[in-house]
């Protein structure tokens, strides 16, 4: 089996994630960070004909980077890498010892409707972290400026002096009236290249986030990003008098 241009660029991006990665039969790859903020699962090109572990993810995209176009074969308990006279005997993570505490592809987000949604476009996210390179901030925000409109911004939401910067973006809200400020670490939002279609809830239990890529043949990757605990959501004002509030 050869890895395609798209799976790299998955593993490379749940390196990040998290460095131990548990892989099922199958096309669909899914990790979840150690603190389970951010939960991802993508679908690529490929099918892996067995169950295995890789424990330092990073160490084996390092190890796929000596060769040219390397083969992988599976066998019972490692992976021979090879590529013309060239070859590695990689061991898969012993899963007795290594297991992740929760089995990620057991792991059920549940259902909830989204009460805000817009595109995300690459080059406003590769702005919004440049800008927070620039402005010495690690945290990005969307915050509700109309029912139709949102700010994209970069700035500490701690200190009210804190410079900024602010794209305004089209978005829809499924409640007239609704405010809110969806606040993250710009670490958490370090997402494989591309737009996406971004939706957010923050009337149930717990606020919760997904991001999805949107448009790119080849393979589908989903985000679920818990918000930082500064966000805030309120709805309507028809909705406000409800006994139950959001939270």
């Amino acid at each position: 089996m050869k890895l395609s241009p798209q799976t790299i660029a998955v593993l490379s991006n749940f390196s990040g994630i998290n460095s131990n990665l548990v892989f099922r039969e199958g096309s669909e790859i899914r990790t979840l960070s150690p603190t389970m903020e951010i939960y991802a699962k993508a679908t690529i090109p490929e099918e892996f004909p067995t169950n295995f572990q890789i424990y330092d993810l990073n160490e084996f995209l390092g190890v796929m980077n000596m060769f040219t176009e390397p083969d992988i074969t599976f066998l019972e308990n490692y992976l021979s890498i090879r590529s013309e006279s060239t070859s590695v005997k990689y061991h898969y993570g012993d899963l007795d010892v290594f297991m992740p505490k929760k089995d990620v592809y057991k792991l059920k987000v549940p259902s909830y409707n989204p009460d805000v949604s817009f595109t995300l476009k690459q080059t406003d996210l590769q702005n919004l972290h440049k800008a927070c390179r620039l402005l010495r901030t690690d945290k990005i925000l969307f915050e509700s400026k109309t029912d139709t409109k949102l700010l994209a911004k970069v700035e500490d939401p701690s200190n009210p002096l804190s410079n900024s910067y602010a794209i305004e973006m089209d978005c829809e809200i499924e409640t007239e009236g609704s405010t809110f400020k969806f606040v993250y670490d710009a670490s958490h939002l370090k997402l494989i290249a591309g737009d996406y279609k971004v939706s957010f809830s923050g009337s149930g239990k717990a606020p919760v986030s997904l991001f999805v890529l949107d448009g790119v043949e080849g393979y589908g990757v989903e985000y679920f990003i818990a918000p930082n605990t500064a966000s805030k959501f309120s709805l309507g004002e028809a909705q406000e008098e409800q006994e139950d509030p959001p939270f």
